[in-house]
């Protein structure tokens, strides 16, 4: 039998209970339970905000994808530039000053937008139009995430997955988010929001993270 909730357990029920149906929002903290076993259960929806919170994060704090990113904003104006002045060292004419004047305005143009603000706002704006171009009745909407010494099962309103530790890849914490990452670029996102108060969240993750590692070290 589960034990009851006491007033020390950071995933002890708040005074009125813990909501059994969908939160209002992802910024309503419905709060998470045990069962005093080692299992760990949180509800939250999830909106299009935290999608692109989430990818908005994984660009920057992915290697390759950051490398990717700083060609962008330092290599490629310089190449621009690069090719322009030797274009004018061949050519000083009228001709060789409008391929230095054009090439210098096109990496200038590229650095501008490769601006962490500006990059931002593009990121935002572009995926906000991709997750608009179908329903993701699956990516949005109501979630409930248990972990347990096992693994990690994950439900909606239309699927329901699970996961062996020794199958996920790891366990992060960005700014706004939990992440539990089932491959090198898919997450599973559990909004801060949803956890009651920091000792939830904190317990919720080193609980993930302790199987994550005992899972890694058993099996490689």
């Amino acid at each position: 039998m589960s034990e009851q909730p006491t007033n020390d357990n950071p995933f002890a029920a708040p005074e009125h209970g813990v909501p059994q149906g969908v939160t209002s929002s992802a910024t309503t903290a419905a709060g998470a339970t045990t069962d005093g076993q080692g299992s760990y259960i949180v509800e939250f929806e999830l909106q299009v905000e935290d999608l692109v919170s989430f990818q908005i994060h994984h660009w920057k704090t992915t290697p390759a994808l950051r490398r990717q990113r700083l060609l962008q904003r330092y290599f490629s104006p310089a190449v621009l530039l690069a090719i322009g002045c030797t274009i004018f060292a061949f050519d000083r004419g009228d001709a060789g000053i409008l391929f230095l004047i054009m090439f210098a305005a096109i990496a200038l143009v590229i650095a501008f937008y490769s601006r962490e603000a500006n990059w931002r706002r593009l990121m935002d704006r572009n995926l906000r139009k991709f997750y608009a171009q179908g329903k993701n009745r699956n990516l949005f909407g109501w979630h409930r995430v248990t972990i347990d010494a096992v693994g990690y099962h994950g439900k909606s309103q239309y699927s329901e997955s699970i996961f062996r530790w020794p199958a996920i890849e790891r366990v992060d914490v960005a700014p706004q988010h939990v992440l539990i990452y089932l491959s090198s670029a898919y997450s599973v996102l559990i909004p801060k929001l949803a956890f009651r108060d920091q000792g939830q969240l904190d317990a919720f993750v080193e609980a993930a993270r302790r199987y994550h590692r005992e899972a890694e070290q058993q099996h490689g």
